[in-house]
């Protein structure tokens, strides 16, 4: 069970993560490359994957929350399909780095109810240098419009309680690049809504490959570069979200 997500997400009793092996990206700083990159996991068929969402549900998970989803897609859906009759009910959490075409993420339409949705870089070239993809920015932009449009925002009932529908902008800070939040934020307010939650993660540490100085990302934030951000956040406009404190841990 999984207590470090965003509240909607990890609520009071923790998300049914599913980790999937393998991605579609290609970061150089990923703190889960065994997974991501040297593909290290568990083989399972669609029925296996079935039964083990709806032990998460028995165990009392708030959402199955399918962690790098990308490249899995239509196993995914066969194994949600399958759970579900098998008595699968709680929400479905699509947790990726936004690197999907909206073809993709239409057959999902009406399955999942909460978006977690990264937008990792505002310039094309960074993403080459730090993810390996040329295209990066328009894809995801494209992505997160199509989340956007089938989800909404994450919203509040009149208990006060977080609505499991809508999706969340991710915005991970990383070193020598604070230069991207203006843009990101601008994205959100302007493409998406102004009532769109973001989540600026200050988590990053060097990992897998980020220690080459020559990608400039070989140490942690400082707080001036933490400072700059929030002082764009609190100009951005945008009225909801979550910020870490520096020194939270996480994965990226």
């Amino acid at each position: 069970m999984h207590r470090g997500e965003e509240p909607p997400v990890s609520g009071t009793r923790g998300s049914g993560a599913v980790f999937l092996s393998g991605c579609n990206l290609n970061c150089c700083y990923c703190q889960n490359y065994p997974l991501s990159q040297l593909h290290h996991g568990t083989q399972m068929s669609v029925g296996q994957l079935a039964s083990a969402l709806v032990e998460l549900q028995a165990k009392g998970a708030h959402n199955i929350n399918f962690v790098t989803p990308s490249h899995q897609v239509p196993q995914l859906l066969a194994a949600v399909f399958a759970a579900r009759q098998e008595g699968l009910h709680i929400p479905i959490v699509y947790n990726t780095s936004s690197y999907d075409e909206p073809s993709t993420l239409a057959l999902l339409d009406g399955i999942v109810d909460i978006y977690l949705g990264d937008l990792r870089y505002t310039d094309e070239a960074v993403a080459m240098q730090l993810s390996g993809v040329a295209d990066y920015v328009q894809v995801a932009e494209r992505a997160l419009i199509e989340m956007h449009r089938q989800v909404g925002d994450i919203s509040v009932d009149e208990q006060g309680r977080y609505v499991p529908r809508g999706l969340i902008v991710r915005y991970l800070i990383l070193p020598h690049h604070t230069d991207m939040a203006r843009e990101v934020f601008g994205f959100v307010s302007g493409r998406l809504s102004l009532q769109t939650y973001v989540s600026v993660m200050t988590q990053y540490f060097p990992a897998y490959k980020a220690f080459d100085r020559a990608l400039g990302i070989w140490r942690k934030l400082t707080d001036a570069e933490y400072d700059r951000v929030m002082r764009t956040w609190s100009r951005s406009g945008l009225a909801h979200g979550w910020v870490q404190d520096m020194g939270d841990n996480g994965g990226a």
